[in-house]
């Protein structure tokens, strides 16, 4: 397996950019995308405890999850492609 120029320029500035994320920035990130996790149909821990406790279908669950799904997955993208609405807040808070 050879690799071309271009795969390893791609791997480089992937690299680059992922050194680039704060800790703090980095930490968000890692909690709402966990958060979506928890809620998420596949495996949604939360979901089946939900389901369980609440005696309901797991599809009536999911279809009442789904709104909040999609705004946190907003939420994450806004995240990621605006970094100062991690980082802004922090400054203020710490200044």
């Amino acid at each position: 397996m050879s690799l071309s120029k271009e795969s390893i320029n791609t791997s480089s500035v992937i690299r680059w950019r992922a050194g680039t994320l704060s800790r703090s920035r980095r930490g968000v990130l890692f909690i709402i995308n966990n958060s979506i996790g928890l809620i998420t149909p596949p495996v949604g821990t939360v979901l089946n405890v939900v389901a369980g406790v609440g005696r309901m279908k797991m599809d009536a669950v999911t279809r009442g999850v789904m709104p909040f799904m999609v705004a946190q997955l907003g939420v994450m993208f806004l995240l990621v492609l605006f970094p100062p609405l991690v980082t802004a807040p922090l400054r203020w808070m710490t200044a």
